[in-house]
């Protein structure tokens, strides 16, 4: 944390700590333990990149973004692997979510 290159600004260091934090953002949240903060600050001082902008990549994955992401994700993901989400989308109700 003391590492003059956890905070100055260069490009390399930019460019890997935007990289990282986009990469760790799209790991699903746990409610339980904050994964996001806990892998952020071990990796980022493991690998000495930028923390600020490390951090700040990191919440661009807020409650109002997570649900286009995982569901964008999930889209590339099936047209990579060739599957049908079709199927899936028409079992998915509102009990799904909400067993009342």
């Amino acid at each position: 944390m003391l590492d003059r290159r956890c905070w100055t600004f260069n490009r390399s260091s930019v460019t890997r700590s935007f990289a990282l934090g986009l990469f760790i953002a799209f790991i699903p949240p746990t409610p339980l333990l904050p994964v996001h903060l806990v892998t952020c600050a071990l990796l980022g001082v493991y690998f000495r990149l930028n923390l600020p902008v490390l951090f700040a990549t990191v919440f661009v994955s807020n409650p109002f973004t997570w649900v286009p992401q995982v569901a964008g994700s999930i889209w590339v993901g099936a047209k990579l692997l060739g599957l049908d989400l079709m199927p899936f989308l028409h079992a998915l109700s509102h009990q799904t979510f909400w067993p009342i």
